[in-house]
């Protein structure tokens, strides 16, 4: 019904869409319900795509080269953020595939992988703002097997461990704990428990990470706003927080194809390619500057790249 009142009267003066319980009408093109939507998160999905094949993002993300003081041994040194990017890339490719499924077929269960798939990025995002604030892990000085060689009782060797004194280390243990099963009950309450999906509910929630990405970010910049990158990070948290007002405009699809959300997805394209760029740098002067590298000896220029002399 809905798809043969836009098909008949959509451009005509005569006709003004309308929502239908809470969604606007579109012309349908191969099948598709919201065309425009869907080839823009394909869009979206293009940049995490490449940062997980892509052979210069795997040489400048997580690797460097570096030799002993004698010259005798040459090692491949692996950047310390180089797991949680790839996990990060993995969420957000599932999620870009689940929004252009979503957008192509509107049903319940597409519309649950959509929605979840969104809040694991967002959370998962927070997480790995909060690890990258916390810094570099401190090398081991022990093995496994002296773990124990220690005076220390052994519930204080497990609250030095679990409850490091850095408060930005403390923030990103903590959400390692909390937020997984944080975010297995948020799935089971909205989708299993619940006759009904709060959409009202899961907004507010993906806001609330949204403004905690933020904030963690803008507080790594802040507090290394002498690196000659940190401009690109500023650029995307601004462009994400101009975008987000696209969603607030909720417009009419123009020519029942394009409409306030797909505008949203438009603008985040290029973002991502600012986002990935600043992730890119920010690894190559860790592996510059052997932040996280145990044994580190010093490097030459990446790449020949002066900023990184």
């Amino acid at each position: 019904m809905v798809e043969s009142l836009v098909e008949t009267k959509y451009g005509t003066e005569i006709y003004t869409p309308v929502k239908y319980y809470g969604k606007w009408p579109f012309r349908r093109v191969c099948g598709m319900q919201e065309f425009m939507s869907v080839l823009l998160s394909l869009g979206n999905l293009l940049p995490h795509l490449l940062h997980l094949v892509g052979t210069e993002w795997r040489d400048a993300l997580t690797y460097g080269e570096s030799t002993t003081p004698g010259g005798e041994e040459r090692r491949k040194r692996r950047n310390w953020m180089a797991t949680p990017l790839r996990i990060y890339g993995i969420i957000c490719v599932n999620t870009w595939i689940w929004s252009a499924i979503f957008h192509a077929r509107d049903v319940k269960w597409t519309e649950a992988m959509d929605y979840h798939s969104a809040t694991a990025q967002i959370y998962f995002s927070v997480w790995m703002a909060a690890y990258r604030l916390a810094g570099p892990p401190p090398p081991a000085k022990r093995s496994v097997v002296h773990a124990f060689d220690d005076d220390l009782p052994l519930f204080r060797r497990a609250v030095r461990t679990l409850a490091p004194r850095s408060p930005r280390r403390l923030l990103s243990r903590a959400l390692s704990l909390t937020l997984p099963p944080l975010y297995v009950a948020y799935v089971l309450m909205m989708s299993v428990l619940s006759n009904e999906f709060d959409y009202g509910l899961h907004m507010r929630i993906n806001i609330v990470g949204f403004v905690l990405h933020q904030i963690l970010w803008a507080v790594w910049a802040i507090s290394h706003r002498d690196r000659p990158y940190v401009s690109r990070l500023v650029t995307f948290l601004v462009g994400l927080m101009v975008a987000g007002l696209l969603e607030v405009l909720d417009f009419p699809p123009l020519w029942g194809l394009l409409d306030a959300h797909a505008c949203w997805h438009a603008a985040t394209v290029p973002l991502l390619f600012i986002w990935y760029q600043f992730l890119k740098d920010d690894a190559a002067w860790e592996v510059k500057h052997g932040c996280g590298v145990e044994e580190f000896v010093d490097l030459a220029s990446i790449n020949g790249d002066p900023k990184y002399a």
